[in-house]
């Protein structure tokens, strides 16, 4: 996560030396003072060795900061 930019809203996640095996279902969890939220996202990776090519659906996501 960048911690610097929570604040922002920006609660991203970034992923690296993703694998095939990597693909699936992850979730998501958030708790602030004004409440909490929980996502599910597919992570669907395609390609091979260094060229792979990540698509991450966001099923729901109402994060307020």
């Amino acid at each position: 996560m960048f911690g610097d930019q929570i604040s922002r809203g920006n609660a991203s996640l970034q992923l690296t030396n993703v694998q095939v095996q990597d693909e699936g279902r992850y979730q998501c969890y958030t708790s602030t003072i004004t409440g909490k939220d929980e996502v599910f996202i597919q992570l669907h990776v395609y390609g091979m060795n260094s060229h792979l090519i990540t698509h991450i659906p966001v099923e729901s996501f109402r994060f307020n900061p």
